[in-house]
């Protein structure tokens, strides 16, 4: 937004113009002034300047010890005998100003006859020389300062409706003598833009000077903290927050006439960050036009950010095609308005549309929307974002649109999956979420046996009943009655159940696993794993150990079952106990220790997995290392088994393409199983300049 001044009432003459981004908004406590203060607040941000409500005894926003940035405006509400911000503001600037003349006249004389009153007071010039590293423009001078005012508390209260209905078109009219506008400087009606690929953070002043921030490294709490002992980092030492290794940075410049809504710098932004694929392709013929596009909207700053089949059956809990008997050919759009302008649009497709709808976020609640010469037409607020439900009249011949954006049924990399997904660390949550899920409580048992197994499997389904089998699995030679329970649960249910499981005659003491294991009504396997310590003494009795699932669980993988000494592979492990601590069944190693390779050639990572528990151990392994390694290493993730006693291997491809670049990374594996974590050692991957031929 912008504060113009003309130089006097309006009449020409020399003026300025001020740029702001950031504001604080100093308002006496007055009730009848907070509607239009909430009207002045949203009208800001509509404008694209954010603001900070506070009052004039308050403290100051704009210092960066306390404030995560600074402001470069401030607006006053109210005169000096209302607003004490006000009043301090005006005996600093008049300081040594001549009776009847200065800032404190110019706002009697605009308050004059119950007029309004609008008055920029500029910031006092500062001092040359190096910055202060940790700036402080709390002062009354540090800032210029826009005062809002009328001579009673209601016409105050019209001045700041006026000041935000004046927003409409981003700018604030401001007049007053040349002699009091002065020092404001001149703003031109150009914009100039610096646009980035995945940097993460930027700064802009008011002197107009733009900053990007290449790194972003915190050593601190929590980033810098390693949770899960042993602990792990780069080859060199450094932990991984450091970011030692080679980076690519992407930014561009933009510029254009107007201010950044006139100059399209929005859709420069999305254009730069989803740059387009280009495919060669031979000659053919057919019925479609040699350019055209899915969809066109109009205006240009109203944004499209997702457009998909209709149907949002995962939101409400309900299954895969459950909307399907009303959606079929439709699709969703999302769209935003990005000018902070109030807005008509218009959306056309490559296919007519038939009708449509806005709903909201779960595509519930729909409200229609006119539809004419196969265009939808809606009207958009100031940075509104809309869900718009459509229909689409696909030719003769050519599938519905749904099924043209409908893909194959993607699975996760390694099942069954873990019911306590969230103990692996891995980020979202899996793959269709887990609308019907089974449980184990608590999850370690101790004794002899046999051992009583509570379970749950639960439903959080809402559109019908969902029907399966759990299975119990347990270790060769043991048994466990029921090994199998039916169920059928309405919408919300749950059903509990205990399995009682008998070791095999003569097994040795060691830790095992038992699984508890369902299939979802979309074919993927879900499990829960609780620990057994067979003991072979009656120093327990099978009962359950009062042990959850927490992060301090979390904390323990990595311990070796015996304490941290070396394990006879030989020899069983013994028990852990009822209070006993989990993990360490599972040792990994990364061969080989490093991966030295020229662009275009191809190396190997492998991964050695050894099993010290009595029981199978299966679940997920990880390739973990810098974004600019992921387009050429690989899978990401696998899943893996290893047998009891035994060993395993992975392996890991590193491909770097011809024209990649040299460089030095890192890469480690992270191993998922029952709950548990290991991480292996990082090993370091460089690429080097391929040998000329």
């Amino acid at each position: 937004a912008g504060a113009g001044g003309d130089g006097g009432d309006g009449d020409g003459g020399d003026g300025g113009a001020l740029a702001i981004g950031i504001g604080e908004v100093v308002a006496p406590d007055a009730a009848t002034l907070d509607e239009g203060l909430h009207d002045l607040v949203v009208a800001l941000v509509r404008a694209g300047v954010t603001s900070t409500l506070t009052r004039p005894d308050g403290p100051r926003y704009g210092v960066l010890h306390i404030d995560s940035n600074l402001p470069d405006v401030r607006l006053s509400i109210g005169g000096p005998d209302v607003n004490a911000f006000t009043a301090a503001v005006l005996d600093a600037a008049d300081a040594g100003a001549a009776a009847g003349s200065g800032y404190r006249a110019e706002l009697q004389r605009q308050l004059s006859g119950g007029r309004h009153a609008r008055l920029l007071v500029p910031a006092a010039p500062r001092a040359d020389g190096p910055g202060d590293p940790i700036p402080d423009l709390r002062g009354v001078r540090d800032l210029p300062v826009l005062i809002i005012a009328g001579p009673d508390e209601a016409a105050t209260a019209e001045a700041i409706a006026a000041v935000a209905a004046d927003l409409e078109d981003a700018t604030i009219e401001v007049g007053q003598p040349a002699e009091l506008w002065s020092g404001t400087g001149l703003v031109e009606d150009r914009t100039f833009a610096v646009l980035n690929r995945g940097l993460p953070g930027f700064s802009v002043t008011a002197e107009g000077d733009l900053y990007l921030s290449l790194l972003r490294s915190s050593s601190g709490w929590p980033s810098g903290v390693w949770i899960n002992p042993p602990r792990r980092s780069t080859p060199d030492g450094a932990n991984f927050q450091f970011q030692h290794w080679t980076h690519e940075f992407e930014y561009a410049v933009a510029g254009g006439d107007g201010d950044w809504r006139t100059a399209g710098i929005v859709r420069t932004g999305h254009e730069y960050n989803n740059p387009l694929i280009v495919a060669t392709a031979g000659d053919a013929s057919g019925p479609l036009p040699p350019a055209g596009s899915f969809l066109e909207i109009d205006p240009p700053s109203v944004v499209l950010t997702a457009l998909k089949p209709a149907g949002n059956e995962l939101a409400r809990m309900a299954a895969p095609g459950a909307d399907a008997g009303g959606s079929q050919g439709s699709v969703v759009l999302r769209v935003y308005e990005s000018a902070g302008r109030r807005t008509p649009v218009t959306i056309r497709g490559r296919w007519p549309f038939e009708s449509a709808e806005r709903t909201n976020l779960l595509e519930a609640e729909p409200r229609p929307l006119p539809v004419a010469g196969g265009a939808i037409g809606l009207e958009l607020e100031p940075y509104e974002i809309a869900t718009i439900r459509a229909a689409v009249a696909v030719d003769t011949g050519v599938a519905t649109a749904a099924a043209v954006l409908e893909g194959p049924l993607v699975t996760e990399p390694a099942e069954p999956v873990f019911a306590d997904y969230w103990m692996h660390n891995k980020g979202a949550a899996p793959i269709g979420y887990q609308p019907v899920t089974v449980g184990i409580r608590p999850w370690l048992l101790a004794g002899p046996g046999p051992f009583r197994v509570p379970l749950v499997v639960a439903s959080e389904r809402t559109d019908g009943p969902v029907e399966g089998i759990a299975t119990i699995v347990v270790p060769d030679g043991w048994h466990a009655v029921p090994a199998e329970r039916p169920y059928r649960l309405a919408p919300g249910a749950h059903l509990a159940f205990e399995s009682t499981v008998e070791p095999a005659p003569g097994a040795a003491p060691a830790r095992y696993f038992v699984a508890a294991r369902i299939v979802d009504p979309e074919g993927r396997f879900h499990e829960d794993v609780v620990t057994i310590d067979l003991t072979s003494d009656g120093g327990a009795d099978g009962r359950t150990a009062e042990l959850e699932r927490s992060p301090s669980i979390a904390a323990a993988i990595g311990r070796a079952v015996r304490g941290g000494e070396p394990v006879d592979e030989a020899a069983p492990a013994p028990p852990q106990g009822v209070a006993g601590s989990v993990g360490g069944e599972l040792e990994a190693t990364i061969e080989p220790g490093g991966v030295c390779l020229a662009a275009g050639e191809t190396g190997r990572l492998r991964v050695v997995l050894h099993n010290l528990a009595a029981s199978e151990i299966h679940g997920e392994a990880q390739l973990l290392s810098p974004l600019e390694t992921w387009s050429f290493t690989g899978p990401w993730s696998t899943g893996f088994s290893v047998p009891a006693r035994g060993s395993a291997s992975l392996e890991f491809s590193v491909s770097p393409p011809a024209e990649t670049a040299p460089g030095r990374w890192w890469a480690l594996v992270k191993v998922m199983a029952f709950g548990r974590l290991v991480y292996t050692e990082s090993v370091p991957i460089e690429v080097v300049s391929a040998e000329p031929r």
